[in-house]
């Protein structure tokens, strides 16, 4: 190797060192919103602010994590917390009927089942368009709720692209306890914050 070319490599404004930085923040705001969600009732809030995260990180050159951290929080933490007890309670909600009927076979409790699922799956790709429009402040919620439903409508590709993820993921969760840790530890790590990503791309 030429020793311009080492020398170019140690350089602060470097290609490599660039792209460290970033993944960094990625996995740094992905421990952040780790930390809280843990308490679940707060899990609205932490998915806003992986979200506003990633949308500062994408388009700030002077990122600054425990800033963006602070301001997420300020703006959003009411509407968070009541996103909280929408999401999870519904989720809740499916699923317990979903377990009330798991043992039935005959074709009435089948055809529940799979309305369940069905209920399940459009409300999380209602969700999946509507938290990244929360952050859209020059909307009013009317216009929030119209914007998700015309995109879980007129974008089948990205919603049947987000569904195969999830489908993948919930498959790398429970195919067996190797591929839980290993999904779970990069989900953890980074995983949200490109899931974050996502949503703000497919949300534009």
């Amino acid at each position: 190797m030429k020793k311009g070319s080492f020398r170019e490599l140690f350089r602060l404004d470097s290609w490599w060192l660039r792209l460290a930085n970033q993944v960094y923040d990625l996995i740094m705001t992905n421990l952040l919103w780790l930390l809280s969600a843990l308490p679940l009732v707060t899990l609205g809030m932490a998915k806003l602010y992986s979200l506003y995260g990633i949308s500062q990180w994408r388009f700030s050159k002077d990122y600054e994590l425990l800033v963006s951290f602070r301001q997420a929080w300020r703006r959003y933490w009411r509407i968070g917390l009541f996103l909280s007890v929408l999401d999870l309670g519904f989720r809740g909600l499916c699923l317990f009927n979903l377990y009330l009927v798991l043992g039935q076979t005959s074709w009435p409790f089948l055809a529940y089942k799979v309305l369940i699922v069905q209920v399940y799956l459009l409300t999380d790709l209602f969700l999946f368009y509507f938290y990244p429009l929360v952050l859209r402040e020059g909307l009013t919620w009317k216009e929030r709720l119209q914007t998700a439903l015309l995109f879980l409508v007129g974008r089948p590709r990205t919603s049947l692209l987000a569904l195969g993820l999830g489908l993948v993921s919930f498959l790398l969760y429970t195919f067996n306890s190797q591929s839980f840790f290993v999904f779970l530890w990069f989900h953890c790590m980074i995983g949200q914050s490109l899931w974050s990503w996502f949503q703000l791309e497919a949300s534009r």
